[in-house]
């Protein structure tokens, strides 16, 4: 499919595909995201789309795909829940975050992170920045094994000095 029936064909189901991120994430932001997610993976995928078959279906189908995935991201992602103990209250009503310790607890892991060597450092960084083993492959034009591992590696070291400062 050209770049041209692409777009042409996409502008037609827009609205619809649009409905359908709105049902999916139930929130404007996130389905525009999606939305604009499902485009870019379908024109990347549009040389696999079968002239003659349901355009629409195709992209519904990318677009319940991406939000599966960009969930399953989400859940691994670890999320830090303040404890009540970080918080402040002032004037009876207003509660504020005391930043105090979480600040502490960002200075040690960053710490940690500089101490590691750059070979690990950079594919660790860009791993948790979001991108793919294959886009830190080709970014740092090593071999996808060799990022698998840097990352691995890194993850041990950066576990072991953690342990080791929490059990001292």
């Amino acid at each position: 499919m050209s770049t041209v029936d692409f777009k042409a064909r996409f502008l037609e189901e827009e609205k619809i595909l649009f409905g359908l991120a709105m049902k999916i994430t139930r929130n404007v932001e996130d389905a525009k995201d999606l939305l604009q997610e499902t485009a870019i993976r379908a024109f990347k995928n549009r040389h696999k789309f079968q002239v003659g078959t349901n355009f629409k279906a195709w992209m519904a189908t990318i677009m319940k795909n991406v939000f599966i995935n960009g969930y399953r991201k989400k859940k691994r992602r670890p999320s830090f829940d303040l404890p009540v103990e970080d918080l402040f209250v002032v004037n009876d009503r207003t509660v504020i975050r005391n930043a105090a310790p979480s600040n502490l607890m960002m200075e040690e892991l960053q710490s940690n992170l500089d101490s590691l060597p750059a070979d690990y450092r950079k594919p660790f960084t860009m791993y948790f920045e979001g991108y793919r083993y294959e886009e830190i492959s080709d970014a740092m034009d090593i071999p996808l094994g060799t990022v698998k591992s840097r990352i691995y590696y890194a993850r041990q070291r950066l576990r072991d000095q953690v342990r080791g400062e929490y059990r001292s």
